[in-house]
């Protein structure tokens, strides 16, 4: 498996330190380790540096995960001619529960890739816990009289990543890289603060000009705010929400989506 090496670099400006873990001894991957820390045009704006390569005993290199979504929430409105009336197929009869949350009681239907809550006038059907967006409409198409739903929208979905190394949450250098980026306004937030392990974030006010000339999208579904949260271990949470889109056009809003999460990803990584 070879040794785990901590490449540490340290210099004088706003980004303080940087670190990052190599797993093996190839003079290679450590080369490119500190070209990735040390872009050549700054690295004259930064003026002196400090350059660490030690070895990192018991330390492991954890795992690289991609983007992937994770909770697709919104909800179905009904026609005003269903009300009171069941708004499921008769197949799925069986299996709806009555509960109560705090939207009032409901009539629950639970399934391993999203759940549906009517309300019990069924003029609304809340789903929530989609595992994706494909599987969160086809939950909705075997389980709901189409005939009953005049409007389905999606209001808040969830994603997540997995850096593939720590992050030193303390460190001011998130914050100020986030702020830095003029895509977007970034403030922290303090939901977590006895929780030393995770730092959080709110981004909203995206200026959609810009990326749409980058992306080449239409960015007709960019997030309202992205609510994210990093770990120490490396894992970025964003919770996204949105101005009640149309579900139907899911494919739109993943790909729309999924690049503004690619770019915030992208200045986490070059800043840590």
């Amino acid at each position: 498996m070879g040794r785990v090496l901590e490449v540490s670099v340290a210099t004088k400006g706003p980004d303080s330190t940087k670190r990052r873990l190599v797993h093996g001894e190839s003079l290679f991957d450590v080369f490119e380790v500190l070209c990735a820390l040390l872009p050549a045009p700054r690295v004259r704006e930064w003026g002196e540096c400090h350059i660490k390569i030690l070895e990192a005993p018991g330390m492991q290199v954890l795992a690289v995960k991609p983007l992937n979504f994770t909770n697709i929430c919104g909800k179905l409105t009904h026609h005003h001619a269903w009300s009171g009336r069941a708004v499921h197929v008769p197949a799925v009869q069986q299996w709806i529960v009555v509960d109560e949350n705090s939207f009032g009681p409901c009539r629950k239907l639970c399934s391993p890739y999203s759940t549906l809550m009517t309300c019990m006038q069924s003029s609304v059907t809340r789903f929530c816990g989609g595992v994706s967006f494909v599987k969160t409409c086809e939950v909705i198409s075997i389980a709901i009289d189409t005939e009953s739903v005049a409007q389905s929208t999606l209001h808040m979905v969830v994603a997540n990543e997995h850096m593939g190394r720590p992050i030193n949450t303390g460190s001011p250098q998130l914050l100020r890289a986030l702020q830095a980026d003029g895509r977007w306004a970034a403030q922290c937030t303090h939901e977590y603060e006895d929780v030393t392990f995770v730092v959080g974030f709110m981004l909203s006010g995206f200026d959609l000009s810009v990326m749409r000339f980058a992306s080449g999208l239409a960015m007709e579904f960019s997030p309202t705010t992205v609510r994210v949260m990093v770990s120490r271990r490396g894992k970025v949470n964003y919770f996204v929400s949105l101005s009640s889109v149309p579900l139907d056009r899911h494919v739109d809003v993943e790909r729309e989506v999924a690049y503004v999460l690619g770019e915030v990803g992208a200045v986490l990584w070059a800043c840590t």
